[in-house]
C-alpha cells in the first residue's frame, strides 16, 4: 500500500505541474497558497509548463515555510474570478480549442455512461415508429431515415445500426401486433364466454322461477282439490249420518219403551224411599217404601216420551190420580236453545260440556282445552281483572302455578256460577262466536247462553253413581281449596258419610230435571231420561278415551296448532287422568257391602238413569258410523310450524303468551 501511495501521489503532482493551464487553474490542496504568488515572468518563462524536477525542491522548501507555526494546516482560500478571468485571457487560443474539445468529449462520455433503460426502450420505440416511413428501396428508406429527426456526422454509424435490419424491425413489430391481437382474441373469447354463463344463468332462474310457479299453482289446485273432496265427505257423510239417524230414532224408541217397561216392573217396587222421605233406621237396612211411581214412559211417534198409568206397589189414591194426569208428552221448552242429538252437523253449534263433578269432567275439559287448544268459556275467563270488562273478548290469563307453557285462550266470562251465565249472556255471548266450547255444571241456566240463530249442542261423561259418591267423599276430605270442603270430614268413615246428610241425593236426576230440592217421583226420573235421549251426546268415565274420539267424530275437532304435541298431551290426559285420587288409596265398598247399599239408597234414581246412558252410549255410535276414529289427525294442519298451515276455511291461531 505505501508503495501504491507514493505512486500515485507522483502521478497526480506531475499532472497537476504539466498541464496547460499552469499552476493557477488546477492547483493541490496543499500547495494553493504557493501556486497563487508564482510571478507571470516564471510562467511567460517557463511557457506554462513546469517540470516535475525543477519545482520538487521549491516545492518542499514553500510547503514548510507556509505551514502555520503550530502545525496545522491553512485554511483554504475562496476562488478568485477575477483572477482567474484575467489569466485564463493569457491562455493561447489553441491551448483553449484542445480544453473544450476534451470537455466535450467528456461531456458525451458521460451521457453515455448515464443512459437509463427506459431511454433506451423510448430510442428503441422512436426507431420502430419512424421505420414505418420507409420505403419498400433501401435507398429510399435511408434517405427517410436521414432526414427525419437525426442530423450530424455524430449520428451515422447510429442510424446505419437502425438500417442494417429493417427486416428484424418489420418482424418484431408484426409479433407485437400478432401478440396484441391474441390478446384481444383471448379478452374476446373470454368475454363471450362470461355472457354464455350470465345467459345460462339467466335461463337456469327463468327455468326455477317457472318450476316454482307450476309447483304452486299445483298446491293450489291441490288445496282446492281437498277443499272439494273435503266437501263431498261431509256431505256423504252427513247423508249417511241422516240414513242412520232415523234407523236410530226407530230403534231407540222400541228401546226405550222396553226398559221403561223393565223398570216398572223390577226395581221401582222395592226400592227405599228417596228425596226427603227417611228411611225406618239409620242403618240401611229394613226400609220400606211409602211412595211408588205411579206411572211409566211410553213413546209416541214424535219419539218423545209420554206418560203411561201403569201402577205397582202401595200407591196412595192421591198419588195415583197425579199420575193419571200425566202430561201427553214430556215438554223441554226450558231447554229450546240446545240442539237435539240427532239434529244435522251446523259448524256455527256451539259445544256445550256439562260438568259432572267426580265423573272426569277435568279430564275431557283439559283435553279440549290444553290439548285441542280451544277458547274455552269457564270460570278462568275472569281472572287477572276480566271480571269487570264490559265487552266481550278472548283474553289469556296468567295460569297458577309457575306453569311455562304458553298461555290458553279464554272468553272473558264466567259460566260456572248463575251470576257469572247472566253477566254472559247480557254480553251477547252467543252472537260473538268467540268460544269453541262452554264448561258449566248449570243446564237450565245456560239456556240463556245461547238464541235460536246461535244454539248449542250438548255432551257430557258419566259414571256409575256409587263410584261418583265414593270419589266424591274423599275428595272433598282433602280439597281445601271447593267450597264444599268441611274440615271435620276428614276422620269420618265412608259408612258415616253414606248415612248423613252430608252426602248428595241423586244429584244427577236432580240437575237434568231441574229438581234441585225436595221429594224426587218418576216424574222427574222420566224427564231426566227424556232430556239425556234428546240432548245429550254421552260418555262414559269407563271408556273415556273411546268416548273422548266419539267426541272429536260428532263435533268434527281436528288438530290445527301443532298435531304432534297436541297429540302427545292428549294421549297423556286421556290415560292418565286430571284432579284424580289415583294415589289417594282409599276403601272402595262393592256390590252386596253394607256400606256399598248405603250409598246405593242415596242414588236410587242416578242408578237407573245410568243403566239407560249405559245403553245409550252404545246406540249413538250410529251418529258418527262412518267417521274414521282418528278423525283429530285427518286433515290435520299446524299454525305454529314454520312455515304454518291452515285449513281451507281458515283457523284464528291462538296467540303466543308466555306464562
Amino acid at each position: 500500500r505505501p508503495y501504491w501511495r507514493k505512486r500515485l501521489k507522483e502521478s497526480h503532482s506531475f499532472y497537476r505541474y504539466a498541464s496547460p493551464l499552469g499552476s493557477s487553474i488546477i492547483s493541490h490542496r496543499r500547495k494553493h497558497s504557493k501556486m497563487l504568488r508564482v510571478s507571470k515572468e516564471q510562467d511567460d518563462t517557463s511557457g506554462g509548463l513546469i517540470s516535475h524536477d525543477d519545482r520538487s525542491a521549491e516545492d518542499s522548501t514553500i510547503t514548510k515555510e507556509h505551514r502555520p507555526a503550530n502545525g496545522r494546516k491553512r485554511k483554504k482560500e475562496k476562488f478568485n474570478w477575477k483572477s482567474f478571468t484575467s489569466k485564463l485571457s493569457e491562455v493561447d487560443h489553441d491551448s483553449l480549442k484542445t480544453i473544450a474539445l476534451l470537455a466535450l468529449v467528456l461531456m458525451v462520455l458521460i451521457r453515455l455512461a448515464t443512459i437509463t433503460p427506459v431511454q433506451t426502450v423510448d430510442m428503441q420505440a422512436n426507431v420502430l415508429r419512424n421505420s414505418k416511413r420507409y420505403s419498400k428501396t433501401a435507398d429510399d428508406m435511408d434517405d427517410t431515415y436521414d432526414s427525419s429527426v437525426y442530423n450530424g456526422n455524430s449520428q451515422s454509424n447510429y442510424v446505419q445500426k437502425g438500417m442494417m435490419q429493417p427486416n428484424l424491425l418489420q418482424q418484431q413489430s408484426a409479433l407485437t401486433q400478432n401478440g396484441l391481437l391474441q390478446q384481444q382474441q383471448q379478452l374476446a373469447l373470454v368475454q363471450a364466454q362470461q355472457q354464455q354463463a350470465q345467459q345460462q344463468i339467466l335461463i337456469q332462474a327463468q327455468a326455477q322461477k317457472s318450476a316454482e310457479d307450476q309447483l304452486r299453482s299445483q298446491q293450489q289446485a291441490l288445496q282446492q282439490q281437498q277443499g272439494a273432496l273435503f266437501q263431498q265427505q261431509q256431505q256423504q257423510n252427513h247423508q249417511t249420518l241422516m240414513m242412520h239417524q232415523q234407523t236410530m230414532l226407530q230403534q231407540q224408541q222400541a228401546s226405550h219403551m222396553a226398559m221403561m217397561q223393565a223398570l216398572g216392573s223390577q226395581l221401582l217396587p222395592s226400592a227405599p224411599t228417596l228425596g226427603g222421605i227417611a228411611m225406618s233406621n239409620g242403618q240401611g237396612g229394613g226400609a220400606s217404601l211409602t211412595g211408588t211411581v205411579d206411572s211409566m214412559a211410553s213413546v209416541d211417534s214424535s219419539g218423545n216420551l209420554s206418560g203411561g198409568e201403569t201402577s205397582t206397589g202401595s200407591a196412595t189414591p192421591e198419588q195415583s190420580d197425579t199420575a193419571a194426569e200425566g202430561v201427553n208428552e214430556i215438554s223441554l221448552d226450558e231447554l229450546e236453545n240446545f240442539q237435539d242429538t240427532w239434529d244435522p252437523y251446523d259448524k256455527n253449534s256451539i259445544p256445550i260440556y256439562w260438568h259432572i263433578p267426580k265423573a272426569g269432567g277435568s279430564t275431557v275439559k283439559d283435553t279440549i282445552g290444553a290439548c285441542h287448544r280451544m277458547v274455552m268459556a269457564t270460570e278462568f275467563g275472569i281472572t287477572d281483572g276480566h271480571d269487570t270488562d264490559t265487552e266481550i273478548a278472548i283474553v289469556y290469563p296468567k295460569a297458577p302455578g309457575g306453569v311455562t307453557d304458553d298461555r290458553s285462550p279464554f272468553v272473558n266470562v264466567d259460566t260456572s256460577t248463575p251470576a257469572g251465565i247472566e253477566r254472559a249472556a247480557n254480553m251477547g255471548f252467543a252472537d260473538s262466536h268467540l268460544a269453541g266450547c262452554v264448561v258449566t255444571p248449570f243446564l237450565y241456566e245456560s239456556n240463556a247462553l245461547f238464541t235460536q240463530t246461535a244454539k248449542g249442542r250438548l255432551f257430557a261423561v258419566f259414571r256409575h253413581p256409587v263410584d261418583r259418591a265414593v270419589s266424591m267423599f274423599y275428595y272433598i276430605q282433602v280439597a281445601t281449596w271447593e267450597p264444599s270442603y268441611k274440615p271435620e270430614l276428614q276422620s269420618w268413615t265412608l259408612k258415616q258419610y253414606a248415612e248423613s246428610d252430608v252426602i248428595e241425593n241423586n244429584w244427577m236426576t236432580r240437575q237434568l230435571s231441574n229438581q234441585l230440592s225436595g221429594d224426587l217421583d218418576d216424574s222427574h226420573l222420566q224427564k231426566a231420561l227424556e232430556v239425556v235421549r234428546r240432548k245429550f251426546m254421552v260418555g262414559l268415565m269407563k271408556q273415556v278415551e273411546k268416548s273422548m274420539s266419539r267426541f272429536e267424530r260428532y263435533y268434527r275437532w281436528t288438530y290445527h296448532v301443532n298435531p304432534t304435541n297436541q297429540e302427545i298431551c292428549r294421549e297423556r290426559l286421556t290415560s292418565g287422568g286430571s284432579n284424580s285420587n289415583s294415589k289417594n288409596k282409599k276403601e272402595k265398598p262393592k256390590p252386596g257391602d253394607e256400606t256399598w247399599e248405603l250409598l246405593a239408597a242415596q242414588n236410587t234414581f242416578d242408578l237407573q238413569l245410568y243403566e239407560y246412558i249405559e245403553i245409550l252410549f252404545e246406540e249413538q255410535e250410529q251418529f258418527v258410523e262412518g267417521i274414521p276414529e282418528d278423525f283429530r289427525k285427518i286433515d290435520g294442519t299446524c299454525c305454529k310450524c314454520d312455515p304454518p298451515t291452515f285449513p281451507p276455511e281458515g283457523y284464528a291461531c291462538p296467540h303466543k303468551v308466555e306464562n
